[in-house]
């Protein structure tokens, strides 16, 4: 977790370091305003986690929304009947 390694590190991948004193001085403009809004979104107790990395939403949740989502875009169907779906599969999963 060093502020060196850091900045190394996700210069390379293309992503923003986890550690908040890190400075964004060699980052792109992408990775400047990423930093910038995480930081904006902490001060104001605003920040979501992600729902691709389980942070968001449990596992078994995550697990029925993708399952109904994608039989939605496969199969077609109303997007009111997929809404409804959605909610059962979540209660159900909960």
């Amino acid at each position: 977790m060093d502020k060196n390694f850091q900045e190394q590190f996700n210069l390379v991948k293309g992503s923003i370091p986890a550690r908040m004193d890190v400075s964004d001085a060699n980052f792109d403009a992408c990775g400047k305003k990423s930093m910038a809004d995480l930081k904006v979104a902490l001060k104001n107790n605003a920040l979501l986690g992600s729902f691709a990395h389980g942070h968001a939403v449990p596992e078994g949740v995550k697990g029925a929304m993708i399952d109904v989502v994608t039989k939605f875009f496969n199969s077609g169907g109303s997007p009111a009947d997929a809404t409804k779906q959605l909610v059962a599969a979540v209660a159900a999963a909960k």
